[in-house]
């Protein structure tokens, strides 16, 4: 071998291996939850409950994105799509909707309540209840609304 062909022969194999090196790190980032696709299982869109000082009744509901492309006065989430609720501070609370898989869900200490909008939900604006634990659901329960769309 001369020396301009083991020159291109390792220039070759340097590209070669940059390639693969970014590649890997391609795929890492992949995999890092800011990439995957907002409301997945493993990054729902995160709804926090503020609570009033009564602690039963809700102050603020926040989303951290909105998945629907038209504007809507509502949170807005498409069908099949994660929500996840965080209480602040945390504090033990169910949440009862009619389009979730199992119908309810319950936050334990932690305050995170988690649930899947069901695959054929009908699009629609819903009433959901929160009803903090330890509070009287007849007076003291707070109804969100929340659309379904596509």
């Amino acid at each position: 071998m001369n020396r301009n062909t083991t020159t291109a022969v390792l220039s070759r194999g340097i590209r070669i291996c940059l390639l693969f090196a970014g590649i890997t790190v391609l795929s890492a980032c992949a995999t890092d939850a800011g990439m995957l696709k907002k409301g997945s299982q493993n990054n729902p869109v995160k709804l926090t409950i503020t609570w009033k000082a009564d602690a039963c009744l809700v102050d603020t509901i926040t989303p951290d994105a909105s998945l629907c492309e038209d504007t809507f006065p509502e949170f807005c989430i498409p069908r099949t799509k994660w929500v996840e609720w965080h209480s602040t501070p945390p504090k033990k609370y169910v949440i009862y909707f009619s389009p979730f898989n199992k119908g309810s869900l319950k936050a334990e200490h932690n305050g995170i309540a988690k649930g899947k909008i069901d695959d054929d939900a009908p699009y629609a604006v819903y009433k959901y209840t929160i009803v903090a634990d330890g509070c009287d659901p007849e007076t003291k329960s707070n109804d969100p609304g929340i659309r379904v769309n596509k």
